[in-house]
């Protein structure tokens, strides 16, 4: 990975930081959380690998669904974070990748209004059994992510370690890519600044910042949202990803965060951030 994209990547973690909430856990009967990235995906190609890799690394558990189906529930203490899915041949989505699927009141409509501001409907909204309709899009700039109408209601703010915490957008287009993102997901946006002035821009929903956005460098050749995990001891964590067969994309530094956040690739090449985070005690981390 180049040293600039390297950076930039370390940047919107850092600048996360500040403005996180907290990770899902199993989704109970209750309201919906618009704009919270809800369910993570992972598409990759080795599902044996996969399912070695982040048990060894997070302890996740792999199991199928009650209903059946061609994929299988990623679990950790109960919790239902997200789908470990084998593209079939002809899929569009190409290599291994995490989607990240954000809650929306009405898949159809956030689907027609994704289509409506330049973006591509991949997977049609879907009914899922005791899950709830889902989608796939990309955005208005070629970035893969998700649709999902829980049908149970979205899980609580919580923060638990080796669970997902967070998602960033490196995009060409900042603002262009907050005003899709309204659209869709009825995100309000504000610009922020970090270091010598690095353009952001934090997406919230009823006050609760759920994601941001950054411009991504021009090493990039495809934009795309990247999700990461809060866990208890970042060196220790990255041990278990180098005996586990992941290779470290950054590692930690004294000047980024003191240390306290990394990202990787695991065996099948799908990237993810991870990062130790203690949330103040009054509002687990929310703002």
């Amino acid at each position: 990975m180049p040293t600039a994209i390297r950076h930039l990547l370390a940047l919107v973690l850092l600048c996360t930081l500040a403005v996180a909430a907290p990770a899902p856990s199993t989704p109970v009967a209750g309201p919906r959380l618009p704009g919270k990235f809800i369910w993570f995906n992972l598409a990759t190609p080795d599902a044996a690998a996969a399912k070695a890799f982040y048990s060894a690394v997070f302890g996740w558990d792999f199991s199928p669904p009650p209903e059946g189906g061609k994929y299988l529930i990623i679990r950790h203490d109960g919790h239902d974070l997200g789908a470990l899915v084998v593209p079939p041949a002809n899929s569009k989505v190409r290599g291994a990748r995490w989607i990240s699927l954000l809650s929306v009141a009405d898949a159809a409509a956030a689907a027609h209004q994704a289509e409506a501001h330049g973006g591509t409907v991949v997977i049609p909204p879907t009914a899922v059994a005791q899950r709830g309709t889902h989608a796939l899009l990309r955005d208005a700039d070629g970035a893969l992510f998700g649709l999902l109408q829980s049908s149970t209601g979205d899980p609580a703010d919580e923060l638990e370690a080796n669970e997902f915490f967070w998602a960033d957008l490196l995009t060409v287009d900042a603002v262009k890519a907050a005003e899709f993102y309204r659209a869709i997901a009825g995100y309000e946006a504000a610009r922020s600044y970090f270091g010598p002035r690095t353009d952001r821009m934090t997406l919230s929903v009823g006050g609760i910042k759920r994601a941001s956005i950054t411009p991504m460098p021009k090493e990039m050749k495809q934009p795309g949202w990247l999700p990461y995990v809060v866990v208890d001891d970042v060196p220790a964590t990255l041990e278990l990803v180098a005996k586990a067969g992941g290779r470290v994309l950054l590692a930690p530094s004294p000047a980024l965060h003191d240390g306290q956040l990394a990202i990787f690739a695991d065996p099948t090449g799908a990237v993810l951030g991870i990062v130790k985070w203690s949330a103040p005690a009054q509002n687990q981390g929310t703002p």
